[in-house]
């Protein structure tokens, strides 16, 4: 009798411990799953915000250029083009600080061309502009200008002209000419009378 007591409770004991490794290895088996699911749910939502921040960030960007050539990209223009007879080195010089090293030469050409055909005052305005392309770095902008050439009121001609800018970002931030092309071509009335 007690060799059957003895063999029912060790049966009855494998069976509990049978019972405990199953439940165990269930338990294991939904927590190991619960963790690889939690790990994966946060993984793709982290690829979800880190692809969304870096279109964000470029988006942003291109919309900072635009706003940033839209408010400097004129007054940029009316600076390169504008000069005095009496401030011509200083006027050329700081036209020549808003131009990039690569279009910097031809502008200085442009300027050793002007004083040879004998300097005369010429200022512009900008009165319409717009905003062409813009990325991070570079833009693209048309501007409209009037203006005058002229240093007294009986020799003084009324200017029109059309110019295409293209601006890039220099290494220390700010914006550059890196072009500008004459679309219309400076229009002169007569003098005064």
């Amino acid at each position: 009798m007690q060799l059957l007591q003895l063999e029912s409770y060790i049966q009855e004991d494998a069976r509990a411990s049978r019972n405990s490794i199953a439940t165990l290895t269930a338990l294991m088996i939904l927590v190991t799953t619960g963790i690889v699911f939690l790990v994966t749910a946060l993984l793709c939502v982290a690829g979800s915000g880190l692809g969304y921040q870096t279109v964000y960030r470029h988006d942003r960007a291109v919309e900072k250029t635009r706003t940033e050539i839209a408010e400097q990209g004129p007054r940029m223009v009316e600076q390169m083009l504008s000069y005095g007879t009496a401030t011509l080195k200083d006027d050329f010089a700081r036209a020549q600080s808003l131009a990039t090293d690569g279009y910097r030469s031809q502008l200085i050409n442009q300027q050793e061309a002007v004083q040879k055909a004998g300097v005369t005052a010429n200022e512009y305005w900008a009165v319409s502009s717009a905003v062409l392309s813009a990325s991070p770095n570079q833009a693209a902008m048309l501007v409209a200008l009037q203006g005058q050439r002229g240093a007294d009121a009986q020799s003084l001609k009324f200017i029109t002209a059309t110019v295409r800018v293209d601006f890039e970002r220099s290494g220390d931030g700010h914006w550059r000419v890196a072009n500008l092309t004459v679309l219309k071509k400076p229009i002169t009335n007569e003098p005064a009378k």
